[in-house]
Formats: C-alpha cells, sequence, structure tokens
C-alpha cells in the first residue's frame, strides 16, 4: 500500500510588496517570483500567518478573497502556513461503455482522506445507483475501493470516469450464469455476448423474462401483447440494458431452437409443460424451444 507523506519545506523568496493594495495584488506579487509555489490544485490550502491582522485571510481556495484590502505588515518578514485542504470537489464522468459528453459531468466534495468506496457513496447520492453496481477508473486504471484519494493521485478537480454495471442472471442447461454489462450497453450485445460466451448460436436462442424480473420502458414497445413469458430473440430486441428496465439481479431464461427434423412429438409436449405448467409458451412460428 502507498503511503502519503507531506513535506513542508520552507520557500524563501523576497518579493516587493510595497504596491499591494489588496489580497490580490499579494498573491500576484508571489507568483510573479515563484510562479508555482502557490499551487491551486495541490490539495494544500495557504494562509498568511505572523499577523493578527491576516489571520483570518486566505492566499488561495474558495475563501481566498482577491479584493480584500491588504492590512499593515508590521515586519519584513511574511510567513505562509499550508494545510491539506479539509473538503475539494472531484469531478465525476458518469460516461458508461461509451465517450463521456459534458452533460454527464458532475462533482462530488471529498477531502483527501476519503477512499474510494466514500466516492462511490457520493456518485450513489448523486445518481441513486448502488456502489456495487460502479467500477471508478482513473487515469485508466480501475480503483480498488479501500485505496485512498490522495495515494491514487485524485486531488481537487481530478477527473474520474464512473460506468455503472448491471449483473444479470440467464437461465441456460439447469443453471443459472451471470453477465455484467454496463447499463447503457445494447440489450442485443448482452445475449450476444451471452451466446459467444456458451458456445452458442445466437439465431438458434430464444429469452424470456423471468416472472421475477420487471419488463418495463422499450421493452414494452416491442414484447408482444406485454407478455413476460414471451419468447423473443436477439433480433427483435431494440434499446439499451437500462432503457428496457433490467438492473442488477434481474433474470433472463434462455432456450434453444431445434429444427423440425430433430423434433419429436413426446419431446416438444414436455417442454411446454416444463416452461409454464399453466399456460402454453408462445414461440416463433416452424420451430420448438428447448431449455
Amino acid at each position: 500500500m502507498k503511503t502519503v507523506i507531506y513535506i513542508y519545506k520552507p520557500v524563501r523568496l523576497v518579493a516587493d510588496l510595497s504596491g499591494c493594495a489588496d489580497m490580490g495584488d499579494l498573491v500576484a506579487s508571489i507568483k510573479a517570483v515563484h510562479p508555482t509555489v502557490l499551487e491551486e490544485h495541490d490539495g494544500l490550502e495557504y494562509f498568511p500567518s505572523g499577523c493578527q491582522a491576516l489571520a483570518s485571510k486566505q492566499l488561495t481556495g474558495p475563501y481566498h478573497d482577491p479584493e480584500s484590502p491588504l492590512p499593515y505588515l508590521p515586519g519584513p518578514q511574511l510567513d505562509i502556513m499550508t494545510f491539506p485542504k479539509s473538503v475539494y470537489d472531484i469531478n465525476v464522468c458518469a460516461c458508461g461503455s461509451g465517450e463521456c459528453s459534458r452533460d454527464k459531468h458532475f462533482a462530488v466534495s471529498l477531502g483527501a482522506n476519503c477512499r474510494i468506496s466514500q466516492l462511490k457513496e457520493g456518485v450513489d447520492f448523486k445518481l441513486g445507483t448502488p456502489t456495487s453496481d460502479q467500477v471508478i477508473k482513473y487515469n485508466g486504471r480501475t480503483m480498488d475501493d479501500s485505496a485512498y484519494l490522495f495515494q491514487e493521485g485524485i486531488c481537487e478537480n481530478s477527473t474520474v470516469a464512473v460506468t455503472i454495471n448491471a449483473k444479470i442472471s440467464l437461465f441456460w442447461k439447469n443453471n443459472w450464469h451471470s453477465m455484467v454489462v454496463p447499463l447503457d450497453a445494447e440489450f442485443s450485445s448482452l445475449l450476444g455476448a451471452f451466446a459467444r460466451q456458451e458456445w452458442a448460436d445466437l439465431s438458434n436462442l430464444c429469452f424470456q423474462f423471468d416472472r421475477t424480473s420487471q419488463v418495463s420502458g422499450r421493452a414494452k414497445d416491442w414484447v408482444e401483447d406485454r407478455n413476460r413469458i414471451y419468447l423473443f430473440k436477439a433480433e427483435q430486441v431494440v434499446g439499451t440494458v437500462k432503457e428496457n428496465g433490467l438492473a442488477t439481479g434481474d433474470r433472463i431464461r434462455v432456450y434453444q431452437m431445434i429444427p423440425k427434423r430433430e423434433r419429436e412429438t413426446p419431446d416438444e409436449g414436455d417442454l411446454l409443460t416444463n416452461v409454464n405448467p399453466q399456460r402454453k409458451v408462445k414461440k416463433p412460428k416452424g420451430r420448438a424451444a428447448r431449455s
């Protein structure tokens, strides 16, 4: 594990402050001599000290008022103290699986001593997305929940990317198989990925929403009669995982189509009974399904 080390090493410089009328002039005079000494995004706050009149002043950060009058400096030396910022903003891009546009940006306020898990809680507060469904990335690397922000170089105004995933279960060959997919991924791509994972021909597969799952959003446009036991094929699917109302915990049953020449009447009857004993399943013409 990495360790955060703060080194408070004095920086000496000489500047002419005789023409400074306010705090903005003071900061400009210091930066004219040492442009980076009062860094705005280093996770530190800078306070002048050594003079009672300067006690409430700040040289950087949200409470720095450049138009605030500069008090009289009683001596030839000005001390500046630095402290880690207690809270700062981190930019979050809810990019999903594609490009991140500006309208998907928002800020989460945290401190340097916070962990990635706390950043996820901030995203949950903004988006209402469970932390378990989030993947945080910074500079292309996936962040561990236990890592501290500053350890990973995430400081004020850093931008992290968050992908919101859904864990969908698919029932196939008497077993449940889990697939993790971004919510903004095409629903058809989830079905295709499952077929490739199981070495199955997607064109020979039929799918069915499990009764415990919800059919909503765009699914209502293509699921016939809004019937959740309706068998559908990947080519019928329209929209993303999220648009079809799917979320972590939802389940889909998968069946394989069998050509007529390979079918036997007893098997077909058994199949329909196994799918739903009370109600006959609607299936594509000319084919039967087998789970």
